[in-house]
């Protein structure tokens, strides 16, 4: 590893974690470290499974971070911290992933949208996914996944009480409507502001965090 200890005193960084950090964010670095580890007179070098051994002693011997399973307790936290997110749907075998705004009650996400490809899509098929994180910095996260069944709310006796329940939800959030409720152009022409509440029954919830290394 003589080849990388002398890339790093170079590039004036003595710790293995953030040498790591500065080949994975994609800089100048990462090339001119792969030019000195292949030009090595022996087969070894020249072979490029070289430079994936030596990515990987750096991630052994230098981590910076620990990621860990966070429990539901945690992951319920998050849930009721968080106010935006990423839902995903699917069309056959087309993933579709936009954020929201959205409000966790009671094993529940209620939302607010207008009609266009996302309500379209959970309305042909209900079962999504959502995802939400607080990001502290690269090192120290949270994030949660959910699985769970789109079920709208529509505007009936039925569902009233859960529609008031809903709107409760999302208004203590200022400018909750936004970005589901606002003026949007498509193809160069209006969308029809057609006002949709629906929640989102979670079947299942995990969630990890980062934590800076001791």
């Amino acid at each position: 590893m003589r080849r990388i200890e002398r890339r790093m005193a170079l590039a004036a960084v003595d710790d293995n974690g953030r040498y790591l950090d500065m080949l994975r964010q994609g800089s100048e670095e990462l090339e001119l470290l792969a030019k000195d580890l292949l030009i090595n007179v022996t087969s070894f070098f020249r072979d490029p499974k070289a430079f994936e051994l030596a990515l990987g002693h750096l991630a052994t011997t230098g981590a910076n971070m620990l990621i860990q399973d966070m429990t539901r307790e945690m992951s319920v936290d998050l849930l009721e911290r968080a106010h935006i997110g990423r839902l995903g749907c699917v069309q056959g075998l087309q993933p579709y992933v936009v954020p929201f705004s959205f409000a966790y009650y009671r094993k529940f996400i209620y939302s607010f949208s207008t009609v266009g490809k996302k309500i379209e899509w959970m309305r042909a098929n209900p079962l999504v996914c959502v995802e939400a994180d607080e990001i502290v910095s690269r090192h120290e996260w949270q994030t949660v996944v959910i699985f769970g069944r789109y079920q709208e709310l529509p505007d009936t006796p039925e569902f009233h009480r859960t529609r008031a329940v809903a709107h409760d939800l999302l208004a203590k959030t200022a400018m909750w409507w936004e970005p589901g409720y606002v003026k949007t152009l498509h193809k160069g022409e209006e969308r029809r502001l057609e006002p949709i509440y629906f929640r989102i029954s979670i079947n299942e919830i995990s969630g990890h965090q980062g934590l800076p290394a001791a």
